[in-house]
């Protein structure tokens, strides 16, 4: 069974909103553009899209966004396996994870497969919940690709210091 990956970031007061996202990425950041180029064919949506009904919004390069009071949910099409294991397709995903993060306040994310029960209103009571499920997060990439999907370690608290580190962070596409 492929179990894709998950990521939910904290709600700041620079976000504005589903509809002031879609406004910003409609003209992507760099990392965002690589991770569309690089993965746009597995994904059918070709244009950000707003639901009206929902307000998920959807974009090329396989992102789904969820909106809720305090948090955001993003889907991406790219297997957590594979993300937990492939440094190269990491890598490209993590940028835009990164610049997304940034956009919406967030001063970190926590990755997990989308099977993964969260149950909390903010990023702290999600990690806490996560904490008490499936014990303390992975401490590296490495860890967390040696973890079996329900088990201790199977998700992973991303504060992005390597990123935030480099003043001359670069998000191109690596060729695999």
């Amino acid at each position: 069974m492929s179990i894709d990956f998950n990521a939910v970031f904290d709600i700041g007061p620079e976000f504005a909103g589903p509809t002031w996202l879609k406004e910003c990425l409609r003209i992507p950041p760099r990392g965002v553009s690589n991770v569309i180029a690089y993965f746009g064919h597995r994904w059918t949506p070709k244009e950000w899209t707003l639901e009206p009904s929902s307000l998920d919004l959807y974009g090329p390069g396989g992102y789904h966004f969820r909106f809720g009071p305090a948090t955001v949910n993003l889907y991406h099409v790219i297997r957590f396996r594979t993300f937990a294991r492939d440094s190269s397709e990491r890598a490209i995903l993590r940028a835009s994870l990164f610049e997304i993060a940034n956009l919406l306040g967030s001063p970190c994310s926590i990755y997990f497969h989308e099977l993964l029960p969260l149950e909390g209103a903010s990023l702290a009571e999600i990690e806490s919940s996560l904490r008490q499920e499936f014990g303390a997060p992975s401490a590296t990439f490495e860890e967390l690709a040696a973890t079996e999907e329900w088990g201790q370690g199977c998700w992973f608290i991303d504060t992005f210091a390597d990123m935030r580190q480099d003043s001359n962070h670069r998000t191109e596409v690596v060729d695999l």
